[in-house]
């Protein structure tokens, strides 16, 4: 991906560059690029205040250099507080901190004018969204969702994900849970590991901490209800699939039933 140059593709460089990426796999479908700064720069992922406020040139290349096939374009939102406080506690921070710390106003942090900007500049686009903090319990159908793989299809480290926040004896308790239910329907899966959360993760998960030189209490509460504005916004945007917890869905269903009765 660091050689695209974000020229038209000749047809025999692409498809030279797909035998390389899929092999002896002739019957695929699709094909799943993960890269960090997929989106943007490490180093600009603040810029302005904004969230990825970047021209996307990596996507951009990409995009040009595969435009006879379909772009499907996959994110997982975050908690902009707790996003701001992972970068500024971890050893490798970001220069785009300025923009959001110390005196700087972070309020301007938003998740639908990222999708603004996407939209606009990939107007022929799928999206999938859903929370990071929401993966641990859905994580088996962004993985279904985005390979649109067969019923039954077994994903290598499914389960990695809710595993990863829970207590050695919550992993314990999840493992003889599936061992016994294999099969079970995604909503009694989720209504079961929900109970695993609840009653097993770590601390760390549960109360994610957020230390930020310069912000108030009030600062991360404003945020985080501008998160949850930016969630429900998102969720019923067109062009947009939005994975959610099987219960948080059925809430949405019966509350939209009932307002329009």
């Amino acid at each position: 991906m660091k050689r695209l140059d974000g020229l038209p593709p000749i047809l025999h460089e692409e498809n030279e560059v797909l035998n390389a990426f899929l092999g002896d796999c002739t019957g695929a479908h699709s094909m799943l690029l993960q890269n960090e700064s997929m989106i943007g720069d490490f180093n600009r992922m603040f810029d302005r205040g904004r969230l990825y406020a970047s021209n996307f040139q990596l996507l951009s290349r990409i995009s040009e250099f595969f435009s006879q096939h379909e772009l499907h374009i996959a994110l997982a939102l975050r908690n902009p507080a707790h996003l701001v406080s992972s970068v500024a506690n971890a050893e490798l921070k970001s220069k785009s901190l300025r923009f959001v710390v110390d005196d700087s106003d972070p309020t301007t942090l938003s998740w639908v004018d990222t999708l603004d900007q996407l939209q606009n500049k990939f107007p022929q686009a799928k999206f999938t969204l859903w929370r990071d903090e929401d993966a641990p319990l859905i994580w088996p159908r962004v993985l279904k969702h985005l390979t649109n793989a067969p019923e039954g299809t077994v994903f290598t480290d499914a389960h990695a994900v809710i595993q990863s926040v829970l207590l050695p004896e919550g992993v314990s308790k999840f493992q003889s849970y599936f061992n016994d239910h294999p099969d079970d329907t995604p909503q009694s899966y989720e209504q079961a590991v929900q109970e695993i959360i609840d009653e097993f993760a770590l601390d760390q998960f549960k109360s994610p901490p957020c230390d930020v030189p310069g912000w108030t209490p009030d600062i991360v509460r404003d945020l985080t209800l501008d998160y949850a504005e930016d969630v429900e916004i998102l969720s019923q945007r067109d062009h947009v699939t939005f994975i959610a917890p099987m219960a948080q869905m059925d809430r949405l269903t019966l509350r939209n039933a009932v307002a329009s009765t």
